[in-house]
């Protein structure tokens, strides 16, 4: 007999839709030019999720992207706090500290830097009368803001 764990099941369940909304998030920065550099990279005393260079605007990026599938503790878009941008321009300068020598020997030349946010949320639409026969389905929005720190 298995017993399953419904706080693991549910932490596994989280964390896979989380990385499912980072590769939304990557996929949607590479339509716009990006390349990422790296992802959920972390230090001590901060993280950040995606980090993509652009090389026309010469534009290095670290953005956060936070999900949420309801708004029962807050919408996506509340998680950009003071606390978290400073914890995520930490993590950026520390990238920068380790990884941008290396960077630019790989011809990545930034001129400028950023911190952005992304948010998305995510909501179960039901699908009635449709092909799918009632399946549900996931609608995703996702808002990016550029420059929020």
């Amino acid at each position: 007999m298995t017993h399953i764990n419904l706080c693991e099941e549910a932490k596994m369940y989280r964390k896979r839709l989380g990385d499912k909304g980072e590769e939304f998030v990557r996929q949607f920065l590479k339509k716009n030019g990006f390349e990422v550099l790296a992802s959920q990279f972390r230090v001590r005393s901060g993280e950040v999720d995606i980090v993509a260079y652009h090389r026309q605007k010469t534009l290095l990026i670290f953005t956060e992207v936070k999900l949420r599938t309801t708004d029962e503790f807050g919408t996506a878009d509340a998680q950009c706090t003071k606390r978290k941008l400073a914890r995520m321009k930490i993590a950026g300068r520390e990238f920068i500290l380790r990884r941008g020598e290396k960077l630019r020997e790989e011809g990545y030349y930034f001129t400028h830097i950023r911190y952005d946010f992304c948010a998305i949320s995510v909501r179960q639409q039901d699908e009635k009368n449709g092909k799918d026969g009632g399946r549900v389905k996931k609608k995703w929005k996702l808002t990016y803001y550029e420059g929020v720190g």
